[in-house]
């Protein structure tokens, strides 16, 4: 019997972003058939995940006690994960805190696994991160992104001749028609949503503030803010300041986010990947209104989404206005995005590109034992 190969997936914490949930989606999808896979995490994070994955996984763990990742968790995981790397085939890592924790344990090591690096954004949190990820980049083997913005992005981080990059998409969809939203008639209260982590990369800011624009101009607009995160305080003040307390809610985070009413979707972010959450609204059939950031410009030459000009509130509110006196675009919008998004995210063309990541992760590694049997 052949032996089977083992891979670990690194990653920062079991959290409720599109990154942490990759792992669950890439098992199910069949990237990593023919390998015992360790999900091991830097930290516990909100411990998302986790009773769903050890039900595919070999092993699910975190590295560390702490549940919030700090900054020098990085280096006390690198010595963590030095004595247990070497018994690996292969690994992942994911996000850029477990991502430099693996490289940094890795070039302590003379027999190294096949090491892929996950991106999942065109830009770092932490500017700091850029020249570590320079200066580490011939550790890696293999570039893996959720999108080709990402990985054209990426790019730039390895040199003149970067690895050849696969394209992981963290998204999928059943290959049918959802029961599409209610489309939006003039009357009625203009209902937009938003999801994701409450940040000043996410910038909820200038969403809160496109809609104070909006009711000066006598417009009905609500907003509904789902999520978690370190700008909730603040967002809560700026909209008291505001006087739009009776239209936007900060609902929190919520898993069944995608089963409340909207007439659009909204997004406002300084930068992207994928943008999973846009994809997932397209598919349940709300119009998009977000930045040319990320894979964003490439869903809006499908038509199912509206591209803003910069991602300020004058800007937002000025495209939630156009849309609201123009409903037979949202309508054309709508189609369009539920059409988009199970053409490109549906099972078939995603399975299709896990199996493609599959069969060159055991080439690589039969090519590697072969130079080394030559060796």
């Amino acid at each position: 019997m052949t032996q089977r190969r083992r891979l670990l997936y690194l990653l920062n914490g079991f959290d409720a972003g599109g990154a942490e949930r990759a792992p669950g989606l890439l098992l199910a999808g069949g990237a990593f058939d023919g390998f015992d896979v360790d999900v091991v995490a830097l930290v516990r994070g909100a411990g998302c995940h986790m009773e769903h994955l050890q039900r595919m996984a070999s092993r699910v763990e975190t590295l560390l006690g702490d549940r919030r990742l700090r900054p020098w968790h990085v280096l006390a995981a690198e010595r963590a994960l030095r004595p247990r790397l070497g018994g690996y085939d292969a690994a992942v890592l994911s996000l850029p805190q477990a991502n430099l924790a693996g490289r940094f344990a890795l070039a302590r090591l003379e027999q190294r696994p096949l090491v892929y690096s996950f991106h999942h954004n065109t830009h770092f949190s932490n500017p700091a991160y850029g020249p570590m990820f320079r200066a580490t980049a011939g550790l890696v083997d293999g570039v893996v992104a959720d999108s080709l913005g990402t990985a054209e992005a990426a790019a730039k981080l390895y040199g003149r001749q970067p690895p050849a990059a696969s394209i992981l998409p963290l998204v999928q969809f059943a290959e049918r028609h959802p029961q599409p939203a209610r489309p939006w008639t003039p009357g009625r209260p203009f209902r937009l949503v938003t999801a994701g982590r409450l940040t000043r990369v996410k910038r909820q800011a200038a969403l809160i503030e496109a809609v104070a624009r909006l009711q000066a101009q006598g417009r009905d607009v609500r907003l509904t803010i789902f999520g978690d995160g370190p700008r909730r305080a603040a967002l809560s003040q700026q909209v008291a300041r505001a006087g739009v307390a009776a239209r936007v809610v900060l609902s929190g985070h919520s898993d069944d986010w995608l089963k409340s009413e909207a007439d659009a979707f909204v997004l406002s972010s300084r930068h992207e990947g994928l943008c999973i959450v846009a994809l997932e609204a397209m598919h349940r059939g709300w119009p998009v209104i977000a930045p040319a950031v990320g894979e964003l410009p490439r869903h809006a030459a499908a038509g199912a989404l509206h591209l803003l000009p910069s991602a300020g509130g004058a800007a937002v509110a000025k495209a939630i206005a156009d849309l609201m006196d123009a409903p037979q675009r949202l309508y054309a919008m709508r189609a369009a995005g539920i059409d988009y998004a199970n053409r490109q995210y549906g099972a078939t063309a995603v399975r299709d590109a896990y199996a493609t990541f599959n069969r060159r992760l055991h080439a690589e590694l039969a090519q590697r034992a072969a130079r080394q049997g030559l060796a």
